[in-house]
């Protein structure tokens, strides 16, 4: 079968049924699902991506791939008109215009798509904070498709809410080599939840291979205990040896000229920013933090393999 949408010309191999379509496959996430699931489901998953070049290690173990875009209800339509199960989520691409256009795009072309398909399970990789209307930046995305999929009363939902992603975090840090210091706009005692990202892959990916689960449902994934970024800082130095290294908050605007100049839109960035900046005066702002997702990964696990950038730091 050939799905044309207005962005792309791709193929499926078969109209069979009980598919399970794994969107943003290419992605942190969606990649570390596919690779949980399709060693038991391998004849009936698909998996959906922007670009073929980011699905070469899952091209050779024979995934059927559908290149197209998530703002196309079209491309999605066609994908969930035959599946049972669905992994779905809120992008957050760094270097597009207009973020929150497009933010609003995807939840419309995922609701107007899934609304009128065979779908019976949906795994929502949403955001901790999804629960609020607001102060959430580019978690307001996650809120808006949580809201709208609970009215689909016939089909089985779990919303995923993990924390930030710790692979993600020095995307989001300044850094100066000659005074030893990383710098963000986060108050130094502001309490960061973080999870990596296998840890919500091992989580959406056991949901999917059971799809046991019933009604619509809420887990939250706040990984281990919340870290303040002083204490984020002492980590890194402990891991590469720099005793000395310190941690320096820096003003709103300086921050986001330094995140414009790694090449993120602006768009992007600003949302972003007035995120940190409600997370800096409301410590309520993501629920209960002292919650912990156990026999998740610890930053203090994880930091020797996210930390190479920083070998000759203080050198």
């Amino acid at each position: 079968m050939r799905i044309s949408g207005k962005n792309q010309d791709v193929r499926l191999s078969t109209d069979k049924k009980h598919r399970i379509i794994l969107t943003g496959a290419s992605g942190n996430v969606g990649s570390r699902v596919a690779k949980l699931v399709i060693p038991s489901h391998k004849e009936s998953v698909i998996l959906t991506g922007r670009d073929r070049t980011m699905f070469r290690e899952l091209l050779k173990v024979g995934a059927e791939i559908c290149i197209g875009s998530m703002e196309d209800s079209h491309f999605l339509s066609h994908l969930f008109r035959n599946a049972e199960a669905a992994l779905i989520m809120v992008p957050f691409p760094r270097h597009i215009k207009e973020f929150d256009v497009f933010q609003r795009r995807v939840v419309e072309s995922l609701f107007d798509s899934i609304k009128g398909s065979s779908l019976k399970y949906i795994i929502h990789v949403s955001c901790l904070g999804a629960h609020r209307p607001d102060k959430t930046g580019p978690i307001l995305g996650n809120y808006d498709l949580e809201r709208r999929l609970n009215w689909l009363k016939d089909i089985h939902i779990v919303h995923l809410r993990p924390s930030f992603f710790m692979e993600d975090l020095f995307d989001f840090l300044s850094f100066d080599r000659e005074k030893g210091i990383i710098a963000s706009p986060l108050y130094p005692h502001t309490p960061l939840p973080l999870i990596s990202v296998e840890d919500v892959a091992q989580a959406a990916a056991g949901f999917l291979l059971k799809l046991s689960f019933r009604g619509q449902s809420i887990h939250q994934l706040p990984g281990p205990k919340a870290l303040s970024m002083d204490r984020i800082v002492n980590i890194i130095g402990d891991v590469i040896n720099c005793r000395d290294l310190k941690y320096e908050l820096i003003d709103y605007g300086k921050a986001k000229d330094g995140l414009i100049g790694k090449g993120y839109s602006e768009d992007w960035v600003e949302s972003w920013i007035s995120c940190f900046k409600y997370m800096n005066e409301d410590k309520d702002l993501f629920g209960n933090l002292e919650e912990e997702t156990l026999n998740n990964k610890t930053f203090k696990e994880l930091a020797p393999s996210l930390v190479y950038r920083f070998k000759e730091f203080c050198k």
